[in-house]
């Protein structure tokens, strides 16, 4: 009997204590953008982008939708990791929702590539202008609920957002660093993945899709500048300014990534920034392998931009060498080199199996962003694409491929002179129109929207306002009052709306309540940006200022879709591009001429005055006053 009620007893004990123990937390579920759409035009278009995947990822499903508008019947494929997983009508398009797998991750990245097959026809260039574009999609996966425990699970592509923490008590150099660190990650990990600053002694909460990293300015073990620990799924960076600054440079180097370790300490790399004179090839410049090969149609797009030469730039010269198949006999063919989608030259196919043009591109036709088209038509023997002949190929050697860039400036004043215009160091001051807490916020927002628009990394120094721009470097003020604004010479820079023009001088836009401008110009040959505020002390000033930082980095575009020399926002959260209509100075010379003949008006004027109202019939009197007789009469 005793020995079943212990039985029993151990049977209710257990039962109590099993629920104490923590059971395996169900995966969480989340989903991801792609980095850009995927776009085919053509027949023969031809698509494939990188998908990233936080690290410990599994995949479940692509959903998203293909519009398309061929005329020719057909289909548009989309292969995942080499196997085709969807495919549309090429008419009308379609939604798709894949299942994915979880060997279709690799490296971190899942790849997606999309084709055009269209149906029998004899037209080698059918549906040139046709185009089909997966848009909307997203790829939903499951994540293990266990936070990060090292380096590189914690710096890992495909994570939702970095928030980099400071006090708002650290000293100016910590605050660089914490700046810095937020162009570094931006710079490592591009879209969807956002990174924010966060100036507060209340750290958040970290989460597997949301980060935290955490500086701490203070002294380290003697011998050491840093030390960097991810402990419960958060990174702690702890170090003196120069030891943060030298971990927050190290957070864009990918070989930081790879350390599987819980800490480390004295994390140091230099920042990668180069200023690109002489020919460069566009291997270098980052342009990945260009090859062409089918029947047809077949396109590259490659981006050759100002800011992948650390300058500006007022002229660029392009060498570009490869292997372009003999034509065989009967068949046609041609590559057409476009830039910014005005053709350039087209070269004809020939027995030549070498390819090689050097082109010219004048300051006019520079952008900030530039696009390089290389289009390949070929049409085999007989001409019939249907069934598919010997292909041809072109390629491109992107190492013997050169691009060699004239210094100078090819932009006026304004947004488009950025990011390229800034130095490796980039000084930024923290005015008094915005409150530190949110200054540091707005400097993160504007800081990473730059570097959105670079492949090259800079790095970041606030300084006060008074030493801004004294050594003639590119410079970032952010919160500036109007007294700053006219003392940077900015555009806009007094509380008046009735100066902001919209879409053309003649058309003028009123501000209703505080508003804020971000402003791109420069004074003195010396480039600026400023993150200006109007009545700072309103009510909403600071969060209109914060919306408007947030505007210049917002994805997809961010920074590149600033134009102009001014946007502005007011309390409706509404952004507007403007033309300022700032009236000129005085001219000093006019106004004296001016002065002068209004005085000589007014002194004529009372001199036919006089003369109006003297009595009539009689003369002047002579001077002495002496009287005149008239002539002919008698004198007594």
């Amino acid at each position: 009997m005793r020995s079943r009620f212990l039985l029993a007893f151990a049977v209710i004990l257990a039962s109590a204590l099993t629920p104490l123990t923590p059971a395996a937390a169900d995966p969480l579920e989340a989903s991801v953008a792609l980095p850009f759409n995927l776009t085919i035009q053509g027949a023969n278009g031809r698509s494939e982008v990188l998908a990233p995947l936080p690290d410990g990822a599994v995949p479940t499903t692509l959903s998203g939708a293909i519009t398309a508008n061929y005329n020719y019947p057909g289909v548009v494929s989309l292969t995942v990791a080499g196997r085709r997983a969807a495919e549309v009508d090429a008419t009308t398009g379609g939604e798709i929702n894949v299942p994915l797998l979880p060997t279709d991750v690799v490296d971190g990245r899942v790849s997606l590539l999309m084709n055009v097959r269209l149906s029998s026809q004899e037209d080698c260039f059918a549906d040139d202008t046709a185009a089909a574009a997966l848009t909307d999609a997203q790829i939903t996966y499951q994540i293990p609920q266990t936070p990060t425990d090292t380096i590189a699970s914690f710096l890992s592509p495909g994570v939702q957002q970095y928030s980099v923490v400071i006090s708002p008590s650290a000293s100016p150099a910590a605050h660089s660093a914490a700046l810095t660190a937020v162009s570094a990650l931006t710079l490592r990990f591009p879209a969807p993945t956002a990174v924010q600053l966060l100036a507060t002694d209340d750290v958040p909460a970290s989460s597997y899709l949301d980060r935290v990293i955490v500086f701490t300015e203070q002294s380290v073990a003697e011998g050491e500048t840093n030390t960097v620990e991810v402990l419960n799924g958060s990174m702690s960076i702890t170090g003196e300014a120069a030891g943060l600054m030298q971990a927050a440079t190290a957070l864009a180097d990918p070989n930081t990534g790879v350390l599987r370790q819980p800490a480390t300490s004295d994390l140091s790399t230099p920042a990668n920034f180069a200023v690109r004179e002489g020919p460069v090839s566009l291997k270098d410049l980052g342009v990945g392998t260009i090859e062409l090969t089918g029947v047809g149609r077949q396109q590259s797009l490659v981006s050759i931009n100002q800011p992948m030469f650390g300058q500006q730039i007022e002229s660029l010269r392009l060498n570009l060498s490869g292997a372009l198949s003999p034509l065989p006999e009967g068949g046609q063919g041609r590559v057409d080199l476009s830039w910014n989608e005005e053709v350039l030259t087209s070269i004809p196919m020939s027995t030549n199996p070498n390819f090689s043009r050097l082109i010219e591109i004048p300051t006019a036709q520079l952008g900030r962003e530039n696009t390089l088209g290389i289009a390949f038509y070929y049409s085999p023997p007989g001409g019939a694409c249907f069934p598919p002949g010997m292909p041809a190929t072109l390629s491109v050697d992107t190492l013997t491929s050169t691009a060699e860039a004239t210094p100078g400036i090819s932009l006026g004043p304004g947004f488009g002179r950025f990011p390229q215009a800034l130095q490796s160091t980039v000084p930024i001051a923290l005015d008094t129109g915005l409150p530190l807490i949110e200054a540091l916020a707005a400097g993160g927002n504007i800081v990473a929207a730059l570097q959105s628009a670079s492949p090259q990394q800079y790095t970041f120094e606030v300084q006060p306002i008074d030493a801004v721009g004294k050594d003639g470097r590119p410079a970032v003020l952010v919160g500036a009052t109007e007294t700053t604004a006219s003392r940077f010479g900015a555009p806009l820079r007094d509380a008046d709306p009735t100066r902001i023009g919209v879409g053309t001088p003649t058309f003028q836009a009123a501000l209703i309540g505080p508003y804020a401008a971000l402003q791109a110009y420069s004074q003195d040959e010396r480039n600026l940006i400023a993150l200006t505020t109007v009545n700072p002390t309103a009510d909403g000033a600071g969060d209109v200022a914060m919306a408007l930082s947030q505007y210049a980095n917002d994805p997809p575009t961010r920074w590149s879709k600033l134009t102009g020399q001014v946007v502005v926002m007011g309390a409706d959260g509404e952004a507007i591009t403007t033309d300022i209509t700032q009236p000129p100075p005085p001219n000093r010379s006019l106004t004296i001429l001016v002065a002068t003949v209004i005085g000589f008006t007014v002194v004529a004027l009372l001199l036919l005055f006089w003369l109006w109202r003297r009595p009539r019939g009689q003369a002047p009197a002579p001077p002495g006053g002496d009287t005149v007789a008239p002539a002919g009469g008698e004198s007594g």
